[in-house]
């Protein structure tokens, strides 16, 4: 005999609230726990159960800035480039920077500074990445300049 389970969530999460109905925070780690009852919605007698779930949230990064200077110089010269960033949550993991010059990514630089040297004429658009180890990649966020070499 085949039977059809419904699970119904009962539980309601907001924003910067530790505790909601019957959501627990667990100290800010970004972890909540909630009751999750569940029912079969066939059968004479309906039987209910309990089950705990713990869910873990995370807040994505954000690049607050990205400076340069000079954006426009001539070939050879440098610029310093700058990200500030934040991570309202401080994880999964320590902010993590990426360089990328043309869509090419620098993978050795990975710092939330950059000294870039013009070798040749023409634009450059310089995007800087920050991650916080999230698998999701529209997690990480991302600003770009661009500097004009003569």
């Amino acid at each position: 005999m085949q039977k059809h389970f419904e699970y119904v969530l009962m539980s309601s999460l907001l924003v910067g609230v530790t505790s909601c109905g019957d959501a627990q925070s667990n100290g800010g780690d970004g972890s909540v726990g909630f009751g999750l009852e569940l029912g079969a919605a066939a059968g004479p007698a309906a039987q209910v159960g309990n089950a705990s779930v713990a869910a873990v949230f995370n807040g994505c990064p954000v690049l607050d800035g990205l400076t340069a200077g000079p954006i426009s110089l001539l070939v050879g010269g440098v610029s310093s480039l700058a990200v500030l960033a934040h991570d309202s949550d401080n994880g999964p993991s320590p902010l993590a920077y990426s360089w990328a010059v043309n869509g090419v990514p620098l993978p050795l630089q990975t710092a939330s500074t950059l000294a870039f040297t013009c070798s040749a004429a023409g634009a450059v658009t310089i995007t800087a990445s920050v991650s916080d180890g999230d698998p999701n990649p529209a997690c990480a966020d991302a600003l770009s300049v661009t500097v004009s070499c003569e």
